[in-house]
């Protein structure tokens, strides 16, 4: 992981203001500590309150095949969802943040467009 890395977290709240924000990891050492994780070498920590439902709602909105967590899949298919369930944290913490201009925004958002065509072209999925 390159040093600097920022850390994208999910806590499953709705209506929390605001929706997305960031901290210094130090100012999380002991969480990081009772994980038994590292604080050295990272960045910050993004957080994104919301709802699976938002998740959702925003991967449909980009297109995305995420429809959320179901018990019902075996675990290799659970597993297999989670770049979609990444893509969908992502798209919702970049609508929602306000650490980002608008016109920034945009253009992340396109180069995330470019790269999921190439994608799927490579896979052979039509787009639209």
């Amino acid at each position: 992981m390159p040093e600097g890395t920022n850390i994208l977290s999910v806590i499953p709240l709705e209506g929390q203001m605001p929706p997305a924000e960031s901290f210094w990891i130090n100012s999380l050492a002991s969480a990081f500590r009772m994980l038994g994780l590292p604080i050295e070498g990272y960045g910050r920590m993004l957080v994104l309150r919301c709802s699976e439902w938002q998740l959702v709602n925003t991967g449909l909105e980009y297109g995305l095949k995420y429809r959320g967590p179901n018990p019902g899949l075996k675990v290799e298919h659970q597993i297999a969802l989670l770049p979609l369930r990444a893509q969908a944290i992502w798209l919702t913490w970049l609508n929602e943040t306000r650490d980002i201009a608008s016109t920034d925004k945009r253009a992340v958002l396109a180069a995330w467009q470019a790269w999921r065509s190439l994608e799927q072209a490579r896979k052979g999925i039509a787009t639209i």
